[in-house]
Parts: C-alpha cells; structure tokens; sequence
C-alpha cells in the first residue's frame, strides 16, 4: 500500500528502475511523495525550469528532440539537488511531473488512463484529458489559445527549425502531464473540487483527515499538498501558461468558483490574481443564490475545454 511518506528514488525508492540510479546527489534517497507534493523535495528553477528546457536537456544528454518524462528526470537527477529535502520550499512543475510517473508505476497503468479510470470517470468526468501542443492537434470541444502579439517566438520542441508561438508548439504539453497538461472545462474542475472541499453538499473522494493534511502549510513554511496557498479566507489553485490561465477557489463559507481563460498576458501569474480580487468583491454583492442546478441543464459553453496549468511558465 501507498504510503505519503514512502521514498521515490534509490534501490529502495519506488522509481528504482534502471534509468533512475545513476544519481549524482544521494540525497535524492530521501525525498518523499509528502516532499513531492508540497515543493520541499529540493529543485527550484535556478537554471530554468526542467519541464520547460528541451533543447538544453537534450544537447546534454547527446539525444535528439522531443525528449520524454524519462529525459527530464533523467537530467534532473544527473544535477545536484538545490536544497536538503524537507527543509524549504520551492515551487516545482518538476516534483508534479515525477508523482505522474508514481502513479504510473504503482498502478501499473499510463498516468493519464488511471485518473480518468479511478477519479474523474466516478465523478461524473468523461471530457478531461491530457492536453496536445499544436493548433491542428485540438480536440474537436477544446479552445484555440491566444497570446500577445507582442510576445517573441521561441524554439519548437520537437526541434523543428520555425520558431513558433509559445501556446503552440513552444511545450510539450502531453509530456508535461501530471505538472500541467490537462484540458478540462469550467465544470469538470468544479465538479472536482466540490469533491475535495470538505463541505457535505458532494461526498468527498478524501477522508476528513486527508483533506487536513492536504490544505495545512505548516504556518507558511511549506507549500500545502496541491494547492497554491491556503489560509483563513480560503484555498487558492492558480495557473499560467502561454495561452491560458486558471483559477480554482474554495472559500470558507461554502462558496466555490472556477474561472478559466483561453488567453494570457504579459502580466503572467498576477493575472489569476487580478481575476480572484474581481470575484471576490463581485461575490461581495450577491444576495440570494439562484437555486436551478446547472450540471443537469449543461449548457453548451460548458462543454469547450481548456488547458489547465497548475504551474508558472
């Protein structure tokens, strides 16, 4: 059985496969899935951040473009660790990418395949799926993205010669996965959350116990499990990626909202945070709640999916 604090990497570590001992750090043996999951595991960004640098991670490794999960961890564990695991903080799209290959193997099933099968489908779930990264790869419900025309191209990431825009071919967004590769609708992710707030309106998918342990940030020292931040007024879940944004809240008074975006600007993550400063004083003015159940009508614009980032690129 999965335990929370079970150690990912080493002889004894669950990803103890090959391609993963030949470490250069032997802390690695100490990180933990708890670590993982609350960016205390020992990576920052202080050269790029691993998710989003394939042309470097592949001349490093003398291999050609697109690379894969097992690349980026691969590299990842060929560097030295920033931090002692468990002593700091540090936001990592990484630490995510590698709980996706957890799942993986302890389930014994792709990533993407167990959480529809287990979580999303029971709740009522069927559209959520990793995301694709170029325009003529949508799927026929999902938005087209759209960025500044401001913004410069960068490198393909498949190594193709044109430059393109960073919300089309700039990331892989498939190998991104468990770290920010999904697409989903408004929706979906409320459907999601009302099964992990701890209200008693849905059942919840976590026990009481559970839920505490994923929203306590040990009085700020330490990222809470999953969430951006959480605190007296709530728990926060933002996301920014080229060509989208999300925002995800659980408020202490029952309320909950998702806003997501099909677009992003130069202002990156403070965004999010303009949009959760509008909500909340436009919540501020709502006096009685309609009291019509929109899950059983679906309205049609429920129904087009988005990218949903849960990371900073």
């Amino acid at each position: 059985m999965l335990s929370i604090d079970d150690k990912v990497f080493g002889p004894q570590g669950i990803l103890n496969s090959p391609q993963y001992l030949d470490y250069v750090d032997k802390r690695v043996e100490k990180i933990t899935i708890h670590q993982l999951l609350n960016h205390s595991a020992g990576w920052t960004t202080r050269w790029g951040d691993q998710m989003f640098m394939a042309p470097a991670i592949a001349a490093a490794q003398k291999i050609p473009l697109p690379i894969n999960i097992e690349d980026i961890i691969k590299f990842a564990l060929s560097k030295r660790l920033h931090f002692e695991p468990g002593t700091s903080s540090y936001y990592s799209n990484l630490g995510f990418a590698i709980l996706g290959e957890v799942i993986s193997k302890v389930t014994g099933m792709p990533y993407e395949k167990y959480i529809q099968s287990q979580i999303l489908y029971p709740l009522g779930i069927f559209d959520m799926r990793l995301g694709r990264s170029y325009e003529e790869e949508r799927f026929s419900n999902e938005v087209k993205y759209y960025e500044s025309d401001t913004l410069y191209l960068v490198d393909d990431f498949c190594g193709r010669e044109e430059k393109v825009r960073r919300s089309y071919g700039g990331s892989d967004i498939t190998t991104l996965g468990s770290a920010g590769g999904w697409i989903a609708s408004s929706t979906d992710l409320m459907k999601l959350l009302l099964a992990l707030d701890g209200f008693d309106d849905v059942p919840d998918i976590l026990s009481k116990e559970t839920l505490e342990l994923m929203a306590d940030n040990h009085n700020n020292k330490f990222s809470p499990l999953g969430w951006r931040k959480t605190d007296q007024n709530g728990w926060y879940r933002t996301g920014t990626l080229a060509g989208s944004s999300a925002l995800m809240v659980r408020r202490p008074d029952g309320v909950n909202y998702v806003v997501i975006l099909n677009c992003a600007n130069q202002k990156g993550p403070a965004l999010a945070n303009e949009i959760y400063k509008m909500m909340e004083k436009s919540l501020r003015t709502v006096k009685e709640w309609p009291s019509y159940d929109l899950y059983e009508s679906d309205p049609t614009w429920a129904s087009y999916r988005i990218r949903i980032p849960d990371h900073i690129n």
